[in-house]
């Protein structure tokens, strides 16, 4: 009887493929690596502030925000800030903010990472607190594993519920690290 020449040809075809299976096998049962997107990040940056009424002034911030669900493309977020804005170069006006939102981030794993913040808090002008609204537009930079650079401009406008003449907008400009 005459036996075809595709057994020997199939054995060899089998013999190559089975390093591969064994090694789908071990993808399968590894553990997944650590997600690179950070789950906190601070920051530091310039403020400008334009009140409906009243003197424009510029000074700084200092931030702090945590990222709910480290990794993925949308993550819940809370955040505290402390602004100090100079008015009339000889006024001071200090603020706290404290908020939570959501930040997408199209491509949590890219080389650039460009993400959307929005959110809503509360901003204490003096001692007065007023609800506020942010919107933020920022680009991470990974340096590493672990560690992430990234700038953001933000909007945030506080609306003064007493007097809607005094509501405000800051603008700002944050240089941050995550982690």
């Amino acid at each position: 009887m005459h036996t075809p020449r595709l057994r020997p040809l199939t054995a060899a075809v089998l013999l190559c493929l089975l390093p591969l299976a064994a090694r789908a096998d071990e993808a399968v049962t590894e553990t997944p690596r650590p997600s690179s997107v950070p789950g906190a990040r601070v920051y530091l940056g310039g403020v400008t502030m334009t009140p409906d009424s009243g003197s424009p002034g510029s000074g700084g911030v200092i931030g702090f925000q945590s990222f709910l669900g480290k990794g993925g493309v949308l993550n819940s977020f809370w955040g505290v800030e402390i602004l100090g804005v100079k008015v009339n170069d000889s006024s001071f006006l200090p603020f706290l903010t404290g908020d939570f939102g959501l930040r997408l981030m199209p491509w949590p794993e890219g080389f650039l990472r460009p993400y959307l913040k929005g959110g809503v808090g509360v901003t204490f002008i003096l001692i007065l607190p007023v609800p506020s609204l942010t919107l933020s537009l920022g680009l991470g930079i990974p340096i590493g594993r672990e560690l992430v650079i990234d700038v953001a401009l933000t909007a945030r406008r506080a609306f003064n519920l007493f007097n809607v003449n005094n509501s405000l907008t800051l603008g700002v400009l944050e240089v941050g690290v995550g982690f």
